[in-house]
């Protein structure tokens, strides 16, 4: 359970310590865009409750199937995800960066606030795409007993690649630099999900296949 259990937490903690430094990031361009951010922040929570619920199913299924020796279903289980997160994701990005305007205006009346919040939701949904095939890896690395992928891909998209981007290009671009560093984290972490979950499935089906013809 610890094996499991500890990366998994340590990548749950991480998240708010992010979220944190990034909020101090925006302050400095204002209480009004740190409203703005809070503003999209929350709309982004609500967009990923359906790739977290995809997130949490795609587990049991690929550790049951895993368990059963049907790599072939948890391949298959695994692709279906992918693709529901590219579709979903893609459909999230267009509504959101069309009508982000009317959104923020709902929540708030700063020019200010609106100004930063339709800029975060330009920017950063179009990685929604990426984001979901990373959520969907670290829950299937979790499934299959590999849960140090799962915390290398979550520390990746945070620590390594958003924390320090952003901290870079708030110096040079603003605002914009801080939501394109949060996109190009998610980009990042889901392409390196994607190519990781492929490569351990892949070993998985070769482990069951030697066993097929031993037996």
């Amino acid at each position: 359970i610890l094996h499991v259990g500890l990366p998994s937490i340590a990548s749950t903690v991480i998240g708010p310590l992010t979220t944190a430094f990034i909020t101090n990031q925006v302050a400095q361009f204002g209480q009004e865009a740190v409203a703005g951010y809070g503003v999209a922040s929350r709309i982004e929570s609500l967009a990923s409750l359906v790739l977290m619920a995809l997130s949490v199913a795609i587990t049991p299924f690929v550790g049951q199937n895993f368990g059963a020796g049907r790599t072939d279903r948890v391949d298959a289980g695994v692709r279906w995800a992918q693709r529901f997160c590219l579709v979903y994701g893609a459909i999230v990005a267009v509504l959101l960066a069309l009508s982000g305007p009317v959104i923020a205006a709902a929540f708030t009346d700063s020019a200010v606030a609106i100004h930063a919040a339709s800029l975060h939701m330009r920017i950063v949904p179009v990685s929604y795409l990426a984001l979901g095939l990373a959520m969907t890896a670290t829950s299937s690395f979790n499934a299959v007993g590999k849960p140090m992928l799962g915390m290398f891909i979550s520390m990746t998209r945070t620590i390594l690649i958003y924390a320090p981007l952003a901290f870079l290009l708030a110096r040079s671009f603003g605002l914009i630099g801080v939501f394109a560093a949060a996109s190009a984290a998610n980009i990042v972490a889901g392409a390196f999900g994607f190519e990781i979950l492929r490569r351990v499935i892949a070993g998985l089906r070769s482990v069951e296949s030697r066993v097929g013809l031993h037996q």
